[in-house]
C-alpha cells in the first residue's frame, strides 16, 4: 500500500465508523421546547444579560402513570364509576402519580452540581425552586441569555438564544423563569362602585356602574331568606395566613343601602 495515502485512508475509516455509531450514543441530550419566545426570531438582541444578574427558576418534573391518571380523572366525575367522587389525598396522589424520590433527588443534585441554590422543595416532588447567577444558568442549560426590546411594551426582556437542553436521563419537564417576555398581571378590571358607566349595556347589577352589590347576590342565591348573618364568622384568606375577623362590620358605604347585621 502506498504510505502517502495512509492518512486519507484512516480519515475515511474514521468517518465511516462515526456514521455507524449507535443512536443512543448520539442522543445524549434533549431539548426542552417552549422556553424561547417565538418573537425573538424576528428581533435583534440588544446584548447579553449581565453576569451579575441572578434569576429565580422553577424546575418542573413530569407526573408518572399519566394514562392511568387520565382514566382516574374521568372516573372521578362519572356517576356510574365506582371511583365517583373518591378523591385521593395529597399523599395518595404523590405515591401513585408524583415523581419518584429517586427522580426528585436527581434533579436536586443536577441543580446543586451546577451551582444553583435550592430555595424550596415540594412534598409532591413536582417542583424544585432554585436561584442562580446567569453564567451558571447558561452552562447548565447550554444557552446564552440575551436581552431584547419588547415589541409592544416600553421595556426590555430577557430570553435564551435557543431552547435549553439537558442530559437525556434527567426527568425534567420544563423550567419556568428563563424569560420574562410576558409578565404576570391581573386580568380583572377595576370599576368605580359609584360612578356610572354610560353606554355599558352589558351591566346588570344594581349599582350605578352596573356592578353587583350585596342585594344582587342575595336575590340570586338566597331569595326570600330573612337571615341577617348573626353569629356568622367570616375569615379573610391570604397566601400565607388566615386572619379571622374578631369584630363585626359596623359600617358600610351609604350607597349600598344595606342594613347592618346585629352585633354578635
Amino acid at each position: 500500500m502506498n504510505t502517502n495515502k495512509l492518512p486519507a485512508f484512516f480519515a475515511a475509516l474514521l468517518l465511516v465508523s462515526l456514521s455507524f455509531r449507535p443512536a443512543t450514543a448520539l442522543a445524549q441530550t434533549r431539548a426542552l421546547p417552549g422556553h424561547r419566545p417565538w418573537i425573538t426570531g424576528s428581533l435583534a438582541p440588544l446584548g447579553s444579560l449581565p453576569n451579575t444578574n441572578r434569576l429565580t427558576l422553577a424546575i418542573g418534573l413530569p407526573l408518572r402513570n399519566q394514562a392511568t391518571l387520565s382514566n382516574l380523572l374521568q372516573q372521578l366525575y362519572d356517576p356510574h364509576s365506582p371511583n365517583y367522587h373518591h378523591y385521593l389525598t395529597p399523599e395518595q396522589f404523590t405515591g401513585q402519580f408524583g415523581p419518584t424520590e429517586q427522580d426528585y433527588q436527581l434533579v436536586i443534585n443536577f441543580a446543586r452540581t451546577n451551582g444553583f441554590t435550592i430555595l424550596r422543595t415540594t412534598s409532591n416532588r413536582t417542583i424544585v425552586d432554585v436561584s442562580a447567577p446567569v453564567p451558571e444558568i447558561e452552562r447548565a442549560f447550554h444557552v446564552r441569555m440575551q436581552t431584547y426590546q419588547h415589541p409592544r411594551e416600553a421595556r426590555r426582556f430577557y430570553a435564551p438564544d435557543t431552547e435549553p437542553s439537558i442530559d437525556a436521563s434527567l426527568p425534567i419537564l420544563g423550567v419556568t423563569g428563563l424569560n420574562n417576555y410576558i409578565l404576570p398581571r391581573p386580568l380583572y378590571k377595576k370599576f368605580s362602585s359609584y360612578g356610572g358607566s354610560p353606554g355599558n349595556t352589558m351591566a346588570t347589577g344594581s349599582s350605578p356602574s352596573g356592578s353587583y352589590w350585596g342585594y344582587d347576590f342575595r336575590k340570586a342565591y338566597a331569595p326570600g331568606v330573612t337571615l341577617t348573618g348573626l353569629g356568622q364568622v367570616s375569615p379573610s384568606l391570604s397566601a400565607t395566613v388566615i386572619t379571622p375577623m374578631t369584630s363585626p362590620i359596623t359600617s358600610l358605604p351609604p350607597a349600598f343601602q344595606t342594613p347592618l347585621a346585629p352585633t354578635c
